[in-house]
């Protein structure tokens, strides 16, 4: 059975003939306000009633989660799994060949639907007056017969079939010996029906998007890649990514953000079993669909719960992807070891396209880290310096000079803020090559960084725009000025 939405359990559908008969009632008093003219009375005052419908609900087993020893699960085709108490709340879980244990979100749930078992619905009293037998309900066979062992020797055998909607989605069932047709619950049904790979505790790939310094995608379209040039604890990192495949430029900060955040959310769904030849043949991973590599820099990081920091050493994960195992689920390689995991993860990033990523404003360094600005052209050089003194206060201040001459800072911070969201306004023809440029600026950062912008003609209202050595936008041309005194 395919799983869905958890869906909240035990809900009170009792609830709803109760609140139905509240409304009719409501509505027939009303009526009766609004047509009765004042002063008079119907001819027939009966007392309007509406009788909620019998509770049909009941218990199957009322125990403890503690009282659960066992829970097997069998399907039409004969496969299935056992999951056992581990004696620590847990629950291994196996197939008959392999135990593992099972991951612990999944065995709190199903220990809660195994240790009180009920159903929401009496269909019919009898599936022998049933003219359409049970094959009709899908129990013949049932797609599903789960048995649940308690410490008190007892045992409850559920027979589930298929589907159906109501009020509500139900699913059709018989338990032990008993001759009726019952409902159950989607979230129980469902939860039983949970495949034996999908209960599996792995170890997940924690990639924490802090460390993240390079990631490579590799499928038929080619080799994408981005590279931080940097540290990772630089103050500037963000703006110092750079497409480096399939050809080189400054990388947009946000959107290298939002690569980083999926590459941290690749997530193992599923365990399926070792790499073994036959078994990477058997979903396409002979020949993989796509290679996603990680690397991450040794750092530190904080603890889940943020009570503690935690080392890591300098770490590649690489992710081999292979066959759909559906529109929801690819069966992908880490190491040598085989698992599922989300399409949609994987297909975050590979659908990455590298000129999405570009950066469109080419000023690259932030004011805050700017020390030197050098603006060349005509044979002509203008310099920034940006001085920081710190106050008797311990507060920076800033001030800045223009070729050796003070300029107020607030004009300074307000052209140079608005310099870096000058945009370029297009994409320079496949095949296009730069002249000499008749305009340079140079950034100097305090951290010893040095990034260029080279202007050079494109046409009569634009320039070609070449960032760090590479080319691949043009824009308008005087966009970037910051009132260079003659």
């Amino acid at each position: 059975m395919q799983k869905v939405d958890r869906k909240e359990r035990r809900s009170r559908l009792w609830l709803r003939p109760v609140l139905l008969a509240t409304a009719l009632l409501a509505v027939a008093v009303i009526l009766w306000l609004t047509l009765t003219p004042p002063g008079e009375k119907p001819e027939d005052t009966a007392t309007i009633s509406a009788a909620p419908r019998e509770d049909t609900r009941g218990l199957l087993s009322e125990h403890s989660v503690e009282d659960v020893v066992s829970i097997r699960v069998q399907n039409t085709d004969g496969t299935g799994w056992t999951a056992i108490t581990d004696g620590n709340g847990g629950l291994n879980v196996t197939d008959g060949n392999e135990t593992y244990p099972m991951k612990t979100s999944l065995a709190g749930f199903l220990l809660a639907d195994a240790a009180t078992v009920q159903y929401t619905e009496v269909l019919a009293e009898s599936v022998d007056e049933l003219k359409d037998g049970l094959a009709a309900f899908g129990l013949d066979p049932p797609a599903l017969t789960v048995n649940i062992a308690y410490t008190d020797g007892t045992e409850l055998v559920l027979r589930i079939g298929g589907d159906f909607s109501g009020e509500t989605s139900l699913y059709y069932m018989q338990a032990n010996d008993d001759p009726r047709l019952l409902a159950l619950d989607v979230s129980t049904a469902e939860d039983f029906g949970i495949g034996f790979r999908q209960l599996i505790d792995v170890d997940q790939l924690a990639i924490q998007s802090a460390r993240i310094d390079r990631i490579t995608l590799e499928d038929d379209n080619g080799i994408r890649e981005w590279v931080l040039e940097g540290s990772i604890t630089d103050p500037d990192a963000i703006d110092r990514w750079m497409l480096t495949q399939p050809f080189r430029y400054a990388a947009d900060g946000t959107m290298i953000q939002n690569l980083k955040s999926n590459a941290a959310n690749l997530y193992l769904s599923g365990y399926i079993g070792p790499a073994a030849p036959e078994r990477l043949a058997e979903y396409g991973l002979d020949v993989p669909t796509a290679v996603i590599t990680v690397h991450m820099a040794a750092g530190t990081t904080l603890s889940d719960d943020g009570s503690q920091t935690v080392d890591w050493d300098e770490e590649t994960v690489t992710v081999i992807g292979g066959a759909a195992e559906n529109g929801i689920q690819d069966y992908v390689r880490v190491k040598d070891t085989v698992y599922l995991m989300n399409h949609f993860h994987v297909l975050g990033l590979m659908d990455a396209d590298p000129a999405d990523t570009l950066t469109r404003q080419p000023v690259l360094t932030s004011l805050s880290n700017l020390e030197k600005l050098t603006f060349e052209t005509a044979g002509n050089e203008t310099v920034w310096m940006v001085i920081r003194t710190e106050n008797e206060n311990g507060d920076t201040e800033n001030s800045v000079t223009c070729n050796g001459e003070e300029m107020a800072w607030p004009v300074f911070q307000q052209r140079y803020e608005d310099m870096m969201r000058v945009s370029v306004a297009g994409t320079l023809p496949e095949g296009f090559v730069c002249g000499e440029p008749h305009t340079v600026w140079t950034f100097e950062t305090v951290t010893g960084v040095i990034h260029t912008i080279a202007l050079s003609d494109y046409d009569l209202s634009h320039d070609a725009v070449t960032v760090d050595g590479s080319a691949y936008f043009y824009m308008q041309k005087n966009a970037l000025t910051l009132d260079v005194p003659e």
